[in-house]
């Protein structure tokens, strides 16, 4: 069986819009590892990132990538993290 042909303008097309898409809007409370660093008295990149990543894996913490736009005009994903919300019992 052969697979459907992919038609390359089209497709091309899609992923340029895509990558030209906006930076998106950050909501409140989400901060980088970076920006987490500073709130924490401006610790130490590798001690920053244990403490995230213990966050995460504990569920105290949660990340997610966001649409960032580089300097050079170049999308970037950037992960942000946040404290997860408190659910009532």
């Amino acid at each position: 069986m052969s697979r459907p042909r992919v038609h390359p303008a089209p497709l091309l097309a899609r992923l340029r819009l895509l990558q030209s898409a906006p930076a998106e809007k950050i909501p409140t409370g989400w901060r980088t590892l970076k920006e987490w660093r500073a709130a924490w008295g401006d610790m130490s990149h590798p001690a920053a990132l244990r403490l995230v990543q213990a966050g995460l894996k504990s569920g105290v913490m949660e990340m997610r990538k966001f649409r960032r736009i580089r300097l050079d005009g170049a999308p970037l994903p950037v992960p942000h993290y946040r404290q997860t919300p408190h659910r009532k019992r």
